[in-house]
Formats: structure tokens, C-alpha cells, sequence
């Protein structure tokens, strides 16, 4: 039986910020870039420090953020402590992680559960050339 995931980066990778992915740490800053980036595409990240689906999916997240520059990434680890995004996953019914919303002017147009790298580069490509009028 084969293994469909690819682990590419080391684990010093993983554990840097990239640039062209934003890491949220409050409710302000969530606000800030949802209001920012109303028009862009949003892909929102929900993940967990423990989670290793979450990890198999950073390099794929990695690759997608630097190159498609006109879509905005951020991150939200639901394991930090004192977490104020809770009410945030609720709102959008985040279950699982890794989850990755794909959002327009705050609304859902869709969404990745899981480690699925080739729906989650298909809906990115996809929703990224549909613009909201």
C-alpha cells in the first residue's frame, strides 16, 4: 500500500513563518485583514500544533501562498493558549483540522477538509479567478 504524502521540507522549514502567509493572534488582527483584503480571495488556514495532517499540508500551503501572490494566507493555530479565534471556527463550522476556507468579503465560497493537496490547489486556482461584483 502506497503513500500519497510527501513530507518535502524539514522540520525547521515548517516551524518558519513564510512570508506571503500571514499567522493571525487576535480578533484585531483577523479584522484588520478581513477587512483589507475584502475583495481578494482569502484562504484561512485552521490548524493545530499537534495536528500532522496539518503538517503534511504546510509545504502545499507554502508553495500555494508564494505562488499565487494575489490571493491573501493566513494561519490560525487553534492550539494557542487563551484562544480567541473559538467563536471564529464556530461561526464558520470549522469541525477538524486541517481546514482551509476559502473566503470573498468575509463570505465562504468554499472549503478544504483534510489533507487533500489537489483539492485544495483545484479550489485556489478555481475561486481565485472569480471576481465578485
Amino acid at each position: 500500500m502506497g503513500n500519497n504524502f510527501s513530507d518535502s521540507g524539514s522540520s525547521e522549514d515548517e516551524s518558519e513563518e513564510i512570508p506571503q502567509i500571514t499567522t493571525l493572534k487576535s480578533m484585531s488582527d483577523w479584522e484588520s485583514h478581513s477587512r483589507s483584503n475584502s475583495d481578494k480571495l482569502m484562504v484561512v488556514d485552521f490548524t493545530a500544533a499537534w495536528c500532522i495532517f496539518c503538517r503534511i499540508m504546510a509545504p502545499t500551503l507554502n508553495s500555494l501562498a508564494k505562488n499565487n501572490p494575489d490571493v491573501t494566507f493566513v494561519k490560525i493555530d487553534m492550539t494557542s493558549p487563551e484562544n480567541p479565534f473559538t467563536s471564529l471556527a464556530r461561526d464558520y463550522n470549522v469541525r477538524g483540522y486541517p481546514t482551509f476556507l476559502l473566503l470573498r468579503n468575509g463570505k465562504e465560497v468554499d472549503r478544504v477538509v483534510g489533507a487533500n493537496k489537489d483539492d485544495l490547489e483545484k479550489k485556489v486556482a478555481e475561486k481565485k479567478s472569480i471576481r465578485q461584483t
